[in-house]
């Protein structure tokens, strides 16, 4: 029996933010709203306030935290207006925002981020991070207030989770009318060629409708990878990649590309979970990490930049 595939669509239909009280928040709730004005979603929130200790000295710590939740409160409610529906949650804000967003079947979610680099982001770490990490769903990442997009960018390396990520950098762009970049960093001046066949193999697999909306740019590596994407980056107004998980240790130490560019994009970044993702939360079966494409074998520790 064929197995079924999970796929995302987009526009999305519902769209759920993560909110706090600080500026990046405010910005991923205009990003939200605007998207769901665009595209006729259902918009809705969730605000997770931190769980009140019980130290040496209970009542007076407490009271206070009560007070700073309340005005936090009051600061989101007055962003949102009053008709938004908003989920008041205590807990740890990743596992709130997550199941949310499965119990709601939401098909996005939408945060800010500070940005933090060096110790901020090492001890600290950033929530934005580890919904984009966790969620069987799209995640929005941004920084700052909406701007128009005229045009996105959509890294592949031809492994089947960038396959999956980029059909959907597709949708978003026959969405918006706007021109996607299909960006490939080759490892070497050799493979230039090469990539440029398999990208452009990558569009004329799509709908006719998404393929004019796609042209395909590959370069030879300049150093980074990492680099090479942020630095096109910023000829964009979005970035869509895979958020593919890598192994653990590799994950600690260096961070998976959707991270990597998280952190330093400066557009938002929209990150794709692969279909094993979804399964691992949703229990839906769907395809192997192993395949192959355009009739060429394509590994995954590929030297090219991750998607």
């Amino acid at each position: 029996m064929r197995k079924k595939t999970v796929m995302f669509e987009f526009p999305p239909k519902s769209i759920l933010v993560g909110m706090d009280e600080s500026e990046p928040a405010k910005n991923a709730w205009l990003h939200a709203r605007y998207l769901a004005q665009k595209f006729g979603a259902a918009l809705e929130a969730i605000h997770v306030q931190p769980l009140l200790t019980q130290p040496d000295f209970p009542y007076y710590p407490s009271y206070f935290m009560e007070q700073a939740q309340g005005k936090a409160l009051e600061e989101v409610r007055s962003w949102i207006g009053p008709a938004t529906p908003m989920e008041i949650a205590a807990g740890d804000p990743m596992d709130m925002i997550l199941k949310r967003a499965k119990t709601r079947r939401n098909d996005l979610i939408v945060m800010g981020t500070h940005g933090r680099k060096g110790f901020d982001r090492a001890v600290l770490g950033s929530v934005a991070e580890g919904v984009v990490h966790r969620s069987p769903i799209p995640v929005l990442v941004v920084k700052r207030k909406p701007a128009t997009v005229k045009s996105l960018l959509a890294p592949v390396n031809f492994a089947p989770y960038s396959d999956f990520a980029f059909k959907y950098a597709a949708q978003v762009a026959g969405a918006f009318r706007v021109k996607a970049t299909v960006f490939h960093v080759a490892s070497n001046a050799g493979q230039l060629l090469v990539g440029d066949h398999l990208t452009r193999g990558l569009i004329e697999e799509l709908p006719q409708a998404q393929r004019n909306y796609c042209a395909a740019k590959t370069i030879s590596h300049r150093g980074n990878p990492i680099e090479d994407i942020l630095v096109e980056a910023r000829r964009h107004q979005l970035v869509v990649v895979s958020a593919h998980r890598k192994f653990l240790i590799q994950d600690i130490v260096l961070g998976t590309t959707a991270e990597r560019v998280l952190r330093h994009s400066p557009v938002p970044v929209l990150a794709v979970p692969t279909q094993e993702a979804a399964i691992e939360i949703t229990g839906r079966p769907g395809r192997s990490e192993e395949g192959k494409y355009l009739g060429r074998s394509v590994p995954v520790n590929s030297k090219a930049a991750s998607a």
